[in-house]
């Protein structure tokens, strides 16, 4: 499970709840708000593992997360538009030329 810790910020305004609020999170949260609040962290995503808490929704027998076979179609995406913006720049730089 992916937990954003500026649900913290946008929930609570005063930083005595926030606080008293944080505490009832599993260790994970509130290490990674510590390190987001002294801004060591700059990601605020923080996996919490199923051994801290984390909870997985199944609605088949199978435990396989629903989106895993678009990750692999993601890396080709985002590949290919890494070799269109080489392109371009190339076009742009023969245009110059």
């Amino acid at each position: 499970m992916e937990f954003n810790i500026t649900y913290f910020i946008t929930k609570y305004d005063d930083e005595e709840a926030r606080d008293a609020v944080i505490v009832n999170y599993p260790l994970a949260i509130q290490q990674a708000w510590k390190l987001y609040k002294a801004n060591k962290l700059k990601d605020p995503w923080v996996i919490v593992p199923a051994s801290a808490g984390g909870v997985v929704f199944c609605f088949t027998e199978d435990t396989t997360p629903l989106v895993i076979s678009a990750l692999e179609e993601l890396a080709k995406l985002k590949d290919a538009v890494g070799r269109e913006e080489k392109r371009d720049e190339n076009e742009l730089y023969k245009l110059l030329i």
